[in-house]
């Protein structure tokens, strides 16, 4: 049931539980939340409606429905969108936010190797040293580039 509603503030900055379907007041919530200014849970029935604080709302999973009327246009599905996807899958798809990377350095002959990108800083410390531990490694540095910045 609470993906059928959304809340909407009203003059107090109170979430009203609205149903998603026709608008209508939502009147009973299976869930262990109180009402503002009521001494019954929301899983008994409040024929005036629910208002909870929005923070109660967000708890149990009601969006505000700015978000819930963006998330039903994100979900309509085009031509136009399906065309956008193929093109950005051609170019390797949604790049990693931060991509992390480890260069090994032979301190002595000066060999480099550069690893993969690694979503987390620890996958790519992992990797430099699982690479520093073969021989023509031997006697190297590790340095870990951050979007190929140094960072450690």
């Amino acid at each position: 049931m609470k993906n059928t509603m959304f809340y909407r503030l009203n003059a107090d900055g109170n979430a009203m539980i609205l149903n998603s379907v026709d608008g209508s007041a939502v009147t009973k919530i299976d869930a262990n939340i109180y009402p503002v200014d009521s001494d019954l849970s929301t899983r008994y029935e409040h024929p005036e409606g629910i208002v909870l604080t929005v923070a109660d709302a967000k708890k149990i999973g009601i969006k505000n429905e700015n978000s819930a009327a963006a998330a039903t246009l994100g979900s309509i599905k085009s031509d136009k969108k399906a065309a956008s996807s193929r093109e950005n899958g051609k170019k390797g798809g949604r790049p990693i936010k931060n991509q992390y990377r480890a260069r090994v350095t032979n301190q002595i002959t000066g060999a480099t190797h550069t690893t993969r990108r690694y979503a987390t800083f620890a996958e790519a410390h992992a990797a430099g040293e699982r690479l520093a531990k073969r021989d023509v490694y031997a006697n190297c540095a590790i340095t870990i580039l951050d979007n190929d910045n140094n960072v450690g």
